[in-house]
């Protein structure tokens, strides 16, 4: 549900619109949060669907509110060599603990205070442990996906985005972003991860 003033994107520092860029917010009113089915807590992908099935780029990220791209990945994102024949991730990174206070509400403090830390101050990075048969052997899969937190950035062309018809909207939220990461993998899209 919407949360009261002030909204998220009046907080957003944005350059002039040019034909390089454009943001448009999309913000669903209260009266379709009260209408929602009760048993899904959060219409995440309801919400993810209506944003891709608007989106007017050759590609389209879907990503969530409180994730923040790195200077790495702008910079890669800036070179526009995106494929339409890849999908993109970056895995998430979490802080040992919780930012300060005072950064609440002010989002380019708090991502300056997050480059300013050392790398002690996140969670060490996830790495999948090799999947192995009981007398020890490797195995193997049609495709090996990097799943860590699969939802939190995914990037791919907006057509890709179309044809997968989005991501699932049933009503338990579980393991939706791996399936939409699978289903992206069957079609033949070539998974990368970005550096986080």
């Amino acid at each position: 549900p919407p949360l009261p003033p002030p909204r998220l994107s009046s907080s957003l520092s944005l350059p002039a619109p040019s034909p390089s860029f454009s943001l448009r917010v999309l913000t669903v009113p209260p009266s379709v949060h009260a209408s929602a089915n009760a048993t899904v807590p959060f219409l995440e992908y309801h919400a993810k669907n209506v944003g891709i099935r608007r989106a007017r780029g050759l590609f389209t990220l879907v990503t969530n509110p409180d994730t923040l791209l790195s200077p790495s990945i702008i910079t890669f994102l800036a070179s526009r060599s995106l494929s339409p024949t890849r999908f993109y991730r970056a895995r998430r990174r979490e802080l040992l603990r919780p930012p300060p206070a005072h950064l609440n509400g002010r989002p380019l403090a708090l991502l300056q205070h997050i480059e300013s830390l050392p790398e002690e101050a996140f969670e060490p990075p996830v790495s999948d442990p090799p999947r192995l048969t009981s007398d020890g052997r490797r195995v193997r899969f049609m495709w090996e996906l990097d799943l860590d937190a699969s939802g939190d950035f995914v990037l791919m062309s907006t057509q890709a985005w179309h044809s997968l018809r989005g991501g699932v909207e049933d009503g338990d939220n579980v393991h939706h972003d791996t399936r939409l990461l699978c289903a992206a993998a069957a079609r033949g899209l070539t998974q990368t991860t970005l550096p986080s």
